[in-house]
């Protein structure tokens, strides 16, 4: 066990654990660049309206005031796959067929459509020197994510802190998913 200080309190700990998005990763380089793309790419299908843009975005928990994200929405706490279906059924609230819906949305997903990776994985910080740090001192290190698990991996490595990590819990684990405490 280490000791760790929080303000005046000292506690004995001996795993600390991270999300990834937003705390180990910057999310807007990655993922909300992501999704803005494929929202631009179905808002430019033919019969597409123009405020499929906002429905979309606000289906997704972006907060059109400054683009910021509800900590609580699904951009913050869905899987990728639910992502997608809350996508088809925004296509589908206006007008799209639901399977033409779910095959438009699979055609601007697809992570070949992505930007490379080496692009979108920008670490918050120094996250390998904090983690080389952490476990010199004793402590493991833990990662609990809704992205899945072979992402999370090539995130980590690329990273190169895939080494350091104890343990990690992610959404096709089949554990219940972030805010509920089964990842922990």
């Amino acid at each position: 066990m280490v000791l760790v200080c929080a303000g005046d309190q000292a506690y004995e700990v001996d795993l600390i654990i991270f999300d990834k998005d937003g705390t180990l990763f910057d999310f807007s380089a990655m993922w909300k660049q992501i999704f803005m793309r494929q929202v631009a790419a179905l808002v430019e299908l033919p019969g597409s309206q123009a405020e499929l843009t906002n429905d979309l975005l606000t289906s997704m928990g972006v907060l059109r005031e400054g683009d910021n994200l509800d900590p609580l929405g699904p951009l913050a706490l869905a899987t990728y796959e639910e992502i997608r279906v809350i996508m088809a059924s925004v296509l589908y609230r206006h007008g799209r067929p639901w399977d033409e819906a779910l095959r438009l949305v699979d055609s601007v997903t697809d992570t070949d459509n992505w930007p490379p990776l080496e692009e979108l994985v920008k670490p918050v910080g120094d996250v390998a020197g904090l983690f080389a740090k952490m476990i010199e001192a004793g402590l493991r290190i833990g990662v609990v994510t809704t992205d899945e698990r072979a992402m999370t991996e090539t995130m980590l490595e690329m990273a190169g802190v895939r080494d350091f990590i104890s343990a990690m819990a992610c959404a096709d684990d089949g554990l219940a998913l972030k805010p509920a405490p089964d990842g922990i």
